[in-house]
């Protein structure tokens, strides 16, 4: 590391410059700015995230965004981290792997349980960051099988408008499973279509109402016709009714003439895999990696959850102790401890299919009602 290196949290006046440094990376003439398509993170404000100075120049930025991912009861406290970014003339000097270690540093000072990370490499593989999650990709594009008109099912179809904001954000804070979004949040995030610009695509934002009532509402990343996209539309986010949420799935698709669209939807949301069963569908991972930063953080901040879902205070009786390397062992009284690698700690976590090969029947029977726990989209409205 070069001696006039220095690494520290970014201030708000050298965001234009971060902003600027992301842009050469990332950016082409026909895309908006990171700065506009992730105003939270590019802002001191509410980012915390850090950068590597050299003789008071940013070489390099590593964006990093706390929130808040509420899981029935419980408030997880997690932090984001993406828009990474070296300057070429300085790369090969090792300043991504500083830039991670002061940003794990910095989640750990701010109380942060979990880290997701936009991307895979193996700076953060090494770190204990694994794919994670279960969700099923549907297809939704070309001929519908589901209805599709707005009478079907006595929906009214419309384009949204800044007075169902607030509506919107109750139909997002009864969700099971969420980020946390305020009525500004939604405004704000809708507007700035942070993966939709990374797709070169646009937001299309659409309400369903019944007898008068916000049923559901969704954001779609969809072609935009002033510029050149490869990548296909898709589903950024929902709320409400799950028959809503499918009849404008299908009602967007038809109407825009979409020959393909996507929707992610986690293993959860029962009630829209429901809705959607008749479109063909894979099953897949949660978008980028994540990471358990302080395993025993992370089962205080679920107590709540783990309490209410198991009904027998789960959530005071389960221990927890790192073991090196990203592995856990759990404890419980009257149960031998269960030892976990650091792979089979974030299958237990998150994956619907792993708890038989993971764990003896005993743990089984303590784990089945509180684990995989239902993990929201991360490639939503929200994503870092």
């Amino acid at each position: 590391m070069n001696i006039y290196m220095n690494i520290r949290l970014v201030n708000q006046e050298e965001m234009r410059e971060a902003a600027d440094l992301a842009d050469s990376i990332f950016r082409d003439s026909e895309q908006i700015s990171m700065a506009e398509g992730f105003p939270f993170l590019f802002s001191a404000l509410h980012s915390q995230s850090v950068g590597a100075f050299e003789n008071g120049r940013l070489v390099a930025f590593m964006g990093l965004l706390p929130s808040v991912i509420r899981i029935g009861p419980a408030r997880l406290a997690v932090y984001s981290l993406g828009s990474v970014c070296t300057h070429p003339e300085s790369r090969g000097q090792g300043i991504a792997g500083e830039l991670f270690a002061a940003a794990r540093g910095q989640v750990a000072r701010s109380g942060g349980s979990l880290l997701l990370v936009s991307g895979g490499r193996s700076l953060y593989t090494r770190a204990g960051c694994r794919p994670f999650g279960s969700l099923r990709r549907y297809a939704l594009g070309g001929v519908a099988p589901l209805q599709a008109d707005e009478s079907a099912g006595g929906y009214r179809l419309r384009p949204y408008e800044r007075g169902d904001l607030p509506a919107m954000s109750r139909l997002a804070a009864a969700r099971r499973s969420a980020f946390e979004q305020s009525p500004w949040d939604l405004g704000s995030l809708i507007d700035a279509r942070a993966y939709a610009s990374c797709l070169k695509l646009r937001h299309e934002t659409w309400i369903a109402e019944k007898v008068g009532e916000l049923a559901a509402f969704i954001v779609a990343a969809v072609p935009d016709p002033a510029v050149t996209s490869t990548r296909f539309p898709r589903l950024i986010e929902w709320a409400g009714e799950p028959e809503a949420a499918a009849r404008l799935l299908a009602g967007l698709t038809a109407q825009l003439e979409l020959a393909e669209f996507q929707a992610a939807v986690p293993f959860y949301e029962t009630g829209l895999h429901e809705a959607l069963r008749s479109f063909p569908s894979e099953e897949s991972r949660n978008e980028g990696t994540l990471l358990v930063t302080d395993a025993q953080l992370l089962l205080r901040q679920l107590r709540p959850y783990l309490d209410e879902q198991s009904g027998s205070r789960l959530g005071e009786r389960l221990g927890v102790r790192e073991t090196g390397e990203g592995g856990v062992r759990l404890t419980l009284p009257g149960l031998p401890d269960l030892l976990l690698s650091v792979d089979d700690w974030m299958e237990l976590l998150f994956n619907p299919d792993a708890m038989v090969r993971i764990a003896p029947a005993q743990w089984q029977e303590e784990l089945r009602s509180v684990f995989p726990l239902p993990f929201p989209y991360t490639a939503g409205l929200n994503y870092i």
